[in-house]
């Protein structure tokens, strides 16, 4: 299977005082991403999560390392090429869904695509057909404030994809949501990845969640300390091994999550 991502030897250094006192925040991380994989990153606030996602996501800059994605180390390329890698290679979904409240949900996702060299109808005709899928086909004309938190999440989800992106990168995308509003999104990951082969990369602190991944990393200071395979288990199974998992790394559940 393709590789989309190869990351090695990953530093993120943040000064802390004097230039000698350096806090790290990605600690010598190497991992692997194929092409179709769901991959979940788990670990407790200030264990490197969301910092890493936001290197992958070329919004953070690595202090060392390789960032290999699709054969192209973007730790090297410029300001110029990075936005463009962004906006044609990257679907990114926010926790706190970063829509424009002065664009309605169909301009939102059409945002998306503005620069890109598409046809109006074409891509008309797509953002519908996305909708459609995410359910929110009844709502493309209303604005943000005027539908609930799980439409706004699976607009903001229909922005990621509307491009075909190569990588699909999640940070804490339930964590605003109500439980059945977070099961209708996770439930939409989840056919993204498998009837399109989505390859998606999630941040998260919920073990529910994380049960819908292929596979999950657990950060700890920055290390990746543990990963879990899903292989032929269930959800049910997979989320409880992250819970003994958890256990056994942190001694409790709430020092992890």
């Amino acid at each position: 299977m393709k590789k989309i991502l190869n990351i090695k030897s990953l530093y993120k250094y943040y000064e802390s005082g004097t230039s000698s006192n350096k806090v790290k925040a990605i600690n010598r991380v190497s991992m692997e991403i194929e092409s179709g994989e769901f991959v979940g990153i788990m670990g407790a606030s200030g264990s490197g999560k969301t910092t890493l996602l936001n290197i992958i996501a070329t919004i953070d800059e690595a202090s060392e390392g390789v960032v290999n994605f699709n054969g192209i180390d973007i730790t090297k390329l410029s300001d110029e090429q990075l936005s463009k890698l962004r906006n044609e290679k990257i679907g990114l979904i926010f926790q706190d869904y970063n829509l424009l409240d002065t664009l309605t949900l169909y301009e939102n996702i059409l945002l998306a695509v503005v620069n890109l060299d598409v046809n109006d109808n074409d891509i008309r005709k797509k953002i519908i057909e996305i909708a459609e899928e995410l359910g929110i086909r009844e709502v493309l004309n209303h604005y943000p404030y005027e539908v609930s938190g799980g439409q706004r999440q699976r607009c903001a989800c229909a922005r990621a994809i509307i491009k075909k992106p190569e990588i699909i990168l999640a940070d804490e995308p339930t964590g605003a949501l109500d439980t059945n509003s977070s099961h209708a999104l996770l439930g939409t990951l989840e056919t993204l990845n498998k009837k399109y082969n989505s390859t998606i990369l999630m941040v998260t602190h919920d073990p529910v969640a994380a049960s819908y991944c292929s596979r999950i990393l657990v950060l700890n200071d920055g290390k990746i300390c543990a990963e879990i395979l899903r292989g032929e288990k269930s959800k049910k199974q997979l989320f409880n091994d992250i819970l003994k998992m958890n256990i056994t790394f942190s001694g409790g559940l709430d020092e992890i999550l």
